[in-house]
């Protein structure tokens, strides 16, 4: 799939809305089904596609500092996560079950995401929300204007096909993006992968 060049989230909304045949935007704000629609799944499909795998360009490793709270039984530190985090992929040196991704908040207050562990000063391999498409990889991109694309089609188009068009691009990208991705990883990163959902403490 053949895209225009992508710097900025308009021009990523609008090769998604071309991908169905619908007049590009000129700004979010427009007071177009289109711009409602985009707005409403942009920033939701973008985190998904980015959890989904642990994409290089989002992985960072990092230092977290020790949170004011306790940890949850049987784990002795519990450690803030940054607000960028959207998943952790691993904590090198500790098996999964030495470590457990918490969340909390308080009725009024956005939700914090914690790291419970017995380890002292952690490192943690997280898969971090990369906002500006400039420094998205170029497969994340397309399968991300497909799924967008997908997203849209139903209400901007009311149409079945179009949106059954750009899935199947999507889903046809995504395995082989993935394989791409890991090729480029050095060895001395891939150590385990553990979703963010598995990790999550019950």
């Amino acid at each position: 799939m053949a895209l225009p060049p992508i710097a900025t989230e308009l021009d990523a909304a609008n090769a998604a809305l071309s991908l169905i045949g619908v007049t590009a935007l000129s700004s979010f704000d427009e007071a177009r089904t289109a711009a409602r629609v985009v707005v409403r799944h942009f920033g939701i499909i973008r985190d998904s596609l980015l959890k989904k795998t642990a994409w290089n360009f989002a992985t960072r490793q990092v230092t977290v500092p020790l949170a004011s709270i306790p940890a949850d039984a049987p784990f002795a530190h519990r450690y803030l996560l940054p607000d960028d985090c959207l998943a952790v992929r691993s904590v090198p040196g500790l098996e999964a079950d030495e470590w457990a991704v918490v969340s909390a908040s308080g009725p009024d207050d956005p939700l914090v995401r914690y790291l419970d562990t017995a380890a002292e000063a952690p490192l943690v391999n997280i898969t971090r929300r990369v906002v500006d498409p400039i420094r998205w990889n170029p497969e994340f991109t397309e399968i991300f204007v497909a799924r967008l694309a997908e997203a849209c089609a139903p209400q901007c188009t009311r149409s079945a096909s179009a949106a059954n068009r750009a899935h199947q691009v999507a889903a046809e990208m995504l395995p082989e993006a993935k394989r791409n991705d890991a090729r480029e990883r050095a060895p001395s990163q891939i150590s385990r992968t553990t979703s963010w959902i598995s990790a999550r403490r019950r």
